[in-house]
């Protein structure tokens, strides 16, 4: 919050406020203050790994890695609002906002997905599959003095988009095969680079 000059960090069990001023810990927000909220006393809610802080609002969205949801802490009220924000994903990560934070993007690890969350309504209002190209086989193996081309398929593709393929290596290259599903790429190594 760069009006409070405070930063924000998610730990494993708390969020800290650090002013930054003073590089001190002014605030911690404990996770078990949001199980008491939600009468989930049983369950442990871990890993606010993701957040954004909402100016406006003066509130955090925090996306919980082990919760495929999103919490909001209310600061000037030191409390959780009473409602979860389902990502439809898994393993929500990182968490990003457009410049007047009326959306904000987590991205989903484990589901190559990005929920769309509103901030006035904090709902989900869609998601994008990302994992145009994954998964790519663990491994192209190449012999020295052996071929040097090999046909590639991707496995796994739920989307309708191309894929693409770059590398910084020189000697290493791919081209697409016409339109198939799943896609197919040449892979090409070239020895005299």
């Amino acid at each position: 919050d760069p009006g409070s000059r405070t930063l924000f960090v998610g730990a494993t069990e708390a969020v800290l406020a650090i002013d930054t001023d003073r590089d001190e810990i002014k605030r911690v927000v404990r996770m078990d203050a949001l199980t008491a909220t939600m009468g989930l006393n049983d369950l442990t809610i871990d890993n606010p790994v993701g957040l954004t802080f909402h100016p406006v609002e003066n509130r955090l969205y925090l996306a919980h890695l082990d919760g495929s949801f999103v919490s909001v802490y209310d600061l000037a009220g030191d409390r959780f609002l009473p409602q979860l924000i389902p990502v439809k994903g898994y393993f929500p990560a990182w968490v990003m906002a457009n410049d007047n934070v009326s959306k904000i993007w987590v991205a989903n690890a484990r589901s190559d997905s990005l929920s769309v969350i509103d901030t006035k309504t904090r709902t989900v209002e869609k998601v994008i599959d990302i994992h145009a190209c994954h998964p790519f086989p663990g491994r192209v193996d190449f012999a020295a003095g052996g071929q040097t081309s090999q046909t590639v398929k991707l496995s796994g593709l739920k989307t309708t988009g191309a894929c693409t393929f770059s590398t910084p290596a020189a000697w290493l290259s791919a081209t697409p095969v016409g339109d198939a599903t799943p896609q197919t790429f040449n892979v090409s190594v070239d020895p005299s680079v």
